[in-house]
């Protein structure tokens, strides 16, 4: 008798430190997992992308538009936005904020592309406007100029 209670009492602690085990082992996965790099997917916005729009803070993204790319050299960047609104909109809204915003605007826009080119003392920027598919996209260059 006594060694089957202790079979029993063996057969209970195994049992006891198998979960202990399993619960320290999936915590420790999940901590190890919550604290790696992870990787920003194409809809999150990375730090650079959020540090182009804090340096161009004076051109404006519209409304629930996405950034998608942005490069990146000394003195020139580039900017890429995706969105739904249609063509026309977001040629006006650009219209709008760009002159609010302290721009000299010229419009080149026709039937197939909104083209805008805007001047500052120290920048400029070219703003083109298309329709693809059921999206609107927006490329932005900006170019730092040296000279007034």
């Amino acid at each position: 008798m006594p060694l089957q209670k202790l079979h029993k009492r063996l057969r209970k602690a195994i049992f006891k430190a198998s979960y202990c085990g399993a619960f320290c082992a999936l915590g420790m996965t999940l901590f190890f997992y919550g604290c790696s790099k992870k990787k920003p997917t194409q809809d999150t916005p990375t730090t650079a992308l959020r540090l182009a729009s804090a340096k161009h803070f004076d051109i404006p993204q519209p409304l629930a538009f996405t950034s998608k790319t942005r490069q990146s050299a000394i003195d020139n960047d580039y900017l890429l936005y995706t969105g739904t609104q249609p063509r026309a909109k977001v040629i006006d809204f650009y219209l709008r904020t760009m002159e609010s915003n302290g721009w000299e605007l010229q419009n080149f826009s026709n039937s197939f592309e909104g083209l805008l080119i805007c001047h500052k003392p120290h920048k400029m920027c070219t703003l083109s406007i298309r329709s693809e598919k059921d999206t609107t996209v927006v490329h932005v260059f900006i170019k730092q100029r040296l000279q007034p």
